[in-house]
């Protein structure tokens, strides 16, 4: 796992908004990761609590992988991939 994925593993995502151009993703213990780009999340329903199991690039971006088969795909080109810029932790 990434360092990204270290630091948020565990977390429960509690709120996912957009404010302008950027998405954040909030979570239990006060902490927010901001996203210059798009995020798509995926919930099923009734499943365990949206807590961080994993983080894993892929193809056209980053998937965060959630306890009962939810994710949270964000969206990024190959520029902003490899660029730290796209997440802030706050």
């Amino acid at each position: 796992m990434n360092f990204l994925g270290k630091r948020l593993q565990g977390k429960l995502v509690t709120s996912i908004s957009k404010e302008n151009d950027v998405c954040i993703v909030a979570f239990d213990d006060g902490t927010a990761m901001t996203v210059n780009t798009a995020v798509s999340p995926w919930f099923v329903a009734e499943a365990e609590p949206p807590r961080v199991t994993d983080f894993v690039r892929r193809d056209h971006g980053y998937r965060i992988i959630l306890a009962g088969q939810s994710y949270i795909d964000i969206s990024a080109d190959e520029n902003l991939i490899v660029s730290p810029e796209i997440f802030h932790l706050r």
